[in-house]
């Protein structure tokens, strides 16, 4: 019997957990990536990229909300990123585009969403995300730093629809 995965048990794993979960998550449709979602980093145990992530970010203020997508049709659609400063209003941020396509390590199709768009800041047009769906409303990607010859990866992160 396959067990359930939530938000909790993804907070939970290691990094080897992570992985292997995401590589046997399922290939999301374009049509799954719909709406607002609600974002989570995923830094697993006392990792370097936690130890980044409270360095710049302090008593766990993360700017980043989550996610919006809007599908165009179903090969392609457009979306960006939700971020809060303390004491400021959620405002939509680092623009993307998403297609289906093959994931970086070679593991099935996922969702990629591309910021390499002159609307972005330079730094962030190098970031790559693929994504997965665990379930209709739980999703697992990866954020990858792109440089001249090959993909490095950063972070999970998990997605949640959210509902009224």
């Amino acid at each position: 019997m396959k067990r359930k995965i939530t938000l909790r048990k993804l907070q939970n794993m290691d990094n080897a957990e992570l992985y292997k979960t995401y590589i046997q998550a399922e290939t999301p449709k374009i049509k799954d990536m719909n709406g607002p979602v609600k974002g989570t980093v995923l830094t697993p145990g006392h990792s370097s990229k936690r130890k980044i992530l409270n360095h710049f970010f302090p008593n766990n203020i993360f700017p980043w909300q989550g996610k919006t997508f809007i599908p165009l049709n179903d090969v392609e659609g457009i979306g960006d990123n939700q971020l809060k400063k303390p004491n400021e209003e959620v405002h939509n941020d680092y623009n993307f585009k998403f297609t289906l396509g093959d994931a970086i390590d070679g593991e099935n199709a996922v969702i990629v969403l591309d910021y390499n768009n002159i609307s972005n800041a330079s730094n962030i047009r190098f970031i790559r995300d693929d994504v997965k769906k665990i379930n209709d409303s739980l999703f697992l990607g990866r954020m990858y730093s792109t440089t001249l010859t090959k993909y490095k990866p950063m972070l999970y992160f998990a997605l949640q629809k959210k509902y009224k």
